[in-house]
């Protein structure tokens, strides 16, 4: 390293204690500079804005799949009467009469404002979309025992972890000997969804009380399954240099001003000084993580049709603990202006290691009524139990994935979703229309209370049975959350407003 040193002399030293103080103080300044960058720059890179290892951009409940269902606001526990009532509630497969093969697809655009009072440079507006396919499957019932069964093979789209963050941000440390200012330019990509394989059945258990079980198999075999983070930094600034700073150094004193020179008494008669200037740096760093998912769970439904008016339903989404395998890598780059050849890039070893995630305990019920043959209502409360949500490092540790603290420091209380809908059927030119109609609050854990998220859909269902043996389902549902819980940087939360637009369409066609 070749630091820019001015030697100012006093004339009334020998020449011979000159050349010794000349000689003797760049060098023993330049490893004191080496152990004080070393600390200074160490303290940057931990102070970075760490991209969090788990985060989801939709909702953190376990919710079910469909346009139908999604056009009434997710209110479809006791109204599950099509092929995705295997994410919602198993039982309610028994509505289905005879084989069919379902596929929904669904547009994703979400946006969140982030807003940093110390970092004003991380304020920024972010914007993911894409379309993506949310449900298949393929229904047949059939009789066994003398006992109606209905048998459903489903896959499901039912998390997405798709993230997209650019911002700047400057960090500057001027309580050490040697500080450091930098601007620093971040770049966050987060891409990838968590899928299930869902064999389902139900039957009859005894008058009106039906009975359904999902399947879910979370995969990283069969398909991809998991996220892929890529993230970027790059920083340019001095170190050395001094901002509002005037402290005694032996019998000299560090100088203040950015564009002054840091000047350094000899400690020994304070008679000669040496003048040092702050040094230019520059650096980078890339990581890219790839995280798979596996494991599997149960969803247990059950059905009861009290009257032709009411029906209940009930949903219980067991807990499990998924494997999660990690392969990452990173590199670092520094320039040194001043000294080209000191600078170089340097690869970390790869990483290769497993974690496991515990996915929280969901359970719900619902009340669907029928006041006439062509109207009918839902309403569904579902409650999440989040202090099952725990991340299991590499090194055992038990990590909440909400706040990054240990899980014993951080408690998180359940979420309560409410849920309204409604669906009304009429006749059309020998087409039967359904428009529906849904309200819903959808909270997210948080680490001091759930953030408030509230939303709407709209929806309209259209069957062309005299024409093809088709249904025809299309739904737009708004979800939105302000000053919520957001990212952090440099330990400052942010409070972001997330608005979320999705739209849904599927296609049932029956054999």
């Amino acid at each position: 390293m070749k630091l820019p040193i001015t030697r100012t002399l006093s004339t009334a030293l020998p020449v011979t204690r000159t050349l010794s103080i000349a000689m003797i103080l760049p060098l023993s300044g330049l490893v004191l500079c080496l152990l004080l960058l070393s600390n200074a720059l160490a303290q940057a890179q931990g102070a970075q804005f760490e991209p969090p290892e788990i985060k989801f951009t939709s909702s953190l409940t376990p919710v079910g799949s469909g346009a139908r269902a999604l056009g009434m606001g997710g209110a479809f526990i006791a109204f599950a009467d099509d092929a995705t009532a295997a994410s919602w509630n198993p039982a309610g497969l028994k509505h289905l009469l005879r084989p069919e093969m379902s596929i929904v697809g669904y547009y994703d655009d979400r946006r969140e404002g982030f807003s940093f009072s110390d970092s004003p440079g991380a304020s920024n507006h972010y914007q993911v979309s894409g379309e993506y396919l949310n449900y298949l499957s393929m229904t047949y019932p059939f009789r066994w025992i003398n006992r109606n069964f209905i048998f459903s093979l489903n896959y499901q789209n039912l998390y997405s972890l798709r993230r997209r963050m650019h911002f700047l941000y400057h960090y500057e440390n001027l309580n050490e000997p040697l500080p450091i200012s930098m601007d620093y330019e971040v770049t966050y990509r987060q891409k990838g969804n968590l899928k299930a394989i869902s064999p389902a059945i139900a039957t009859f258990v005894a008058g009106k009380l039906s009975f359904g079980l999902t399947l879910n198999f979370w995969s990283d075999k069969l398909f991809d399954n998991g996220w892929v983070e890529d993230y970027s930094r790059s920083g340019r600034g001095t170190v050395g240099n001094v901002t509002d700073r005037n402290e005694t150094a032996g019998n000299g004193t560090v100088g203040t001003g950015m564009d002054e020179t840091v000047t350094v008494g000899t400690g020994m008669d304070g008679n000669g000084t040496v003048e040092t200037e702050g040094f230019a740096y520059e650096s980078y760093r890339e990581k890219k993580d790839r995280y798979s998912f596996s494991g599997f769970n149960v969803n247990y439904g059950f059905l009861w049709d009290i009257s032709p008016v009411f029906t209940i339903g009930a949903v219980v989404k067991t807990p499990f603990t998924a494997r999660i395998r990690h392969e990452g890598k990173s590199l670092s780059h520094q320039v040194w202006p001043d000294d080209p050849a000191l600078g170089g890039i340097s690869y970390d070893p790869p990483q290769h290691d497993e974690q496991k995630l515990g996915m929280p305990l969901s359970y719900g019920i619902g009340l669907a009524v029928r006041p006439l043959d062509q109207l009918i209502f839902d309403l569904d409360i579902t409650r999440t139990e989040w202090n099952g949500y725990v991340l299991h490092d590499r090194t055992g540790q038990r990590i909440d994935p909400i706040t990054g603290l240990p899980k014993e420091q951080s408690p998180i209380e359940p979420t309560h979703q409410v849920r309204l809908g409604g669906e009304y059927v009429f006749l059309h030119k020998g087409m039967t229309l359904s428009p529906r109609l849904g309200l819903f609050y959808d909270p997210e854990p948080a680490s001091k209370k759930p953030d408030d998220f509230y939303g709407f859909s709209l929806g309209l269902g259209v069957t062309l049975g005299r024409i093809a043996p088709v249904a025809i389902d299309m739904a737009y549902q708004y979800r939105f959350g302000t000053n919520v819980e957001g990212d952090s940087i440099m330990g400052e939360n942010s409070p972001a407003d997330v608005r979320q637009h999705l739209f849904y369409h599927s296609v049932i066609y029956y054999f």
